[in-house]
């Protein structure tokens, strides 16, 4: 079976690479996943605001826009592995791949994006860093 390969890194996209082997997905590099939502040129700008809608509804709105990746809304990927030397797994990086059942996170990983794992319903397991400083919004939303 041939693989087939993206190049996903923040700074310079090929400073992490995603290969997808069979119902495996593997990070490998040393950098941050860049973010796969587009919050700017989506709203415009506004994120993290107070609205008042109508007088009827006041509250604080959370928005990002996903930005689709090869394997969103993959039916066949069963497990993430994310290697040793990878910071920051990106916003909405596998939202909706409902079929992954583990995930492996190294301990140089000290971040997790918003909605990063969003409905992937079907994790059965997650091995999380011992250095995470920061877990974003909704980032293991319906995982469970």
């Amino acid at each position: 079976m041939n693989s087939k390969k993206w190049e996903c890194g923040a700074e310079n996209a090929n400073d992490i690479i995603a290969t997808l082997n069979g119902t495996t997905l593997t990070f490998s590099g040393k950098s941050e996943m860049k973010d796969f939502s587009n919050i700017d040129s989506y709203f415009g700008g506004f994120s993290n605001a107070d609205f008042v809608i109508d007088g009827l509804f006041e509250g604080n709105f959370e928005f990002y826009y996903h930005e689709p990746t090869p394997w969103n809304n993959n039916r066949i990927l069963e497990k993430i592995i994310v290697e040793e030397g990878i910071t920051h797994i990106g916003d909405c990086a596998f939202f909706n791949c409902i079929a992954v059942k583990s995930v492996e996170i190294p301990n140089s990983v000290e971040s997790i994006g918003n909605a990063s794992f969003k409905n992937c319903s079907n994790i059965e397991s997650i091995e999380l860093s011992e250095n995470i400083k920061s877990i974003g919004i909704s980032a293991f939303e319906n995982c469970i």
